[in-house]
């Protein structure tokens, strides 16, 4: 049955206390009810506060597309030229900011203080700028100071993970042959040979710890509507909407985290999230395949619009043939005691 497995709950129903066992404990049931209400809700306040709107009007700005102008009390159209004023200010300001913040490779150097010796901050400083580079932090950064210009607001998410990643190298199948000089002082000649000129491919696995340092898009986070401050990390909780495939579920499960035992100090490697096998991931997009939840009109209004700003399709949006490659909404609420992840809101 290509179906998700839909938890006991309603989702829709009021919480019970007695499921919140703490302020980071809480029952499966109650997880759900939380998480999805709280989407529902956030989402309900930007469509009736117009939030969408205004972000399609900063879209037409910064694009200006033409209109149609007509001579007065006629119906003759008269020249329209584009003036892109918006886009002007922004992609001035835009490269400033970025070459300020970058503005040398490495980007950032520690400097020794008494206690920390010159060679120990070099080799910190080149871990960092090697770890910055995997992670794509200019790029990240890029984007979202590019959103922070044209809406208002720019959202990171940052955090760190541990998975295991497949790596191919090719060896040879045997070895060459040295033969020793038999005058002092002269190195040996080395002699390929038939089996040492041919590869082998080996298949390996090794265990991969990076942190994570991403720029969210405006549109699909949900920020709890009570936030007072324009600082994101003060909100009493946030909502990450994303949309993910098969090979991005298929990660998921393989992702772990260390579990450190506060009375022995002993660490476990557990599975970050409840995932089941892949096989019965790969029947969710099997006909007849789950199609992505979402709220009211929260997608509706990211798509309304379009016909004179235009975007790549939205991400819920199926745009190939492949079915592995169709998405799935997936919810993940954060506050200061816990994260909730919730499928396709069920």
């Amino acid at each position: 049955m290509a179906r998700i497995t839909p938890d006991a709950a309603n989702p829709t129903a009021p919480v019970n206390v007695q499921e919140v066992l703490s302020p980071s404990e809480v029952s499966n049931a109650a997880a759900l009810q939380i998480c999805t209400q709280d989407a529902t809700n956030t989402e309900s306040w930007l469509q009736s506060n117009y939030w969408s709107l205004r972000w399609r009007e900063a879209d037409a700005l910064y694009q200006s597309p033409p209109g149609i102008l007509l001579w007065e009390g006629t119906t003759q159209p008269r020249a329209n030229v584009n003036r892109f004023v918006v886009a002007e200010t922004v992609n001035s300001i835009h490269p400033q900011i970025m070459n300020g913040l970058f503005y040398e490779t490495p980007p950032f150097v520690l400097r020794p203080r008494p206690n920390l010796q010159q060679n120990t901050s070099r080799a910190i400083s080149s871990i960092i700028a090697t770890e910055f580079d995997q992670m794509q932090l200019r790029q990240e950064v890029d984007w979202g100071l590019f959103s922070a210009l044209n809406f208002g607001t720019g959202i990171w998410k940052w955090g760190f993970k541990s998975y295991t990643k497949k790596t191919i190298k090719y060896e040879p199948v045997g070895n060459h042959v040295e033969i020793q000089s038999r005058l002092p002082n002269t190195p040996a000649t080395v002699l390929e040979t038939p089996d040492s000129m041919m590869y082998k491919k080996v298949v390996g696995e090794e265990d991969v710890h990076t942190p994570t340092f991403e720029s969210k898009d405006i549109r699909y986070c949900l920020v709890d509507s009570g936030l007072k401050v324009p600082d994101i990390r003060k909100a009493k909780f946030i909502i990450d909407r994303m949309y993910l495939t098969y090979k991005d579920l298929e990660k998921l499960a393989d992702e772990e985290y260390i579990e450190e035992d506060p009375k022995t100090g002993k660490q476990t490697l557990k599975k970050r999230y409840m995932l089941p096998d892949k096989e019965e991931i790969k029947s969710w997009f099997e006909p007849p395949k789950e199609n992505p939840a979402h709220g009211p009109q929260s997608e509706a209004n990211i798509v309304q619009g379009t016909a004179f700003v235009h975007h790549a399709r939205p991400v819920f949006q199926k745009s190939t043939a492949d079915p592995l490659d169709e998405p799935l909404e997936v919810l993940e609420r954060w506050d200061n005691d816990k994260v909730i992840t919730v499928l396709n809101r069920v």
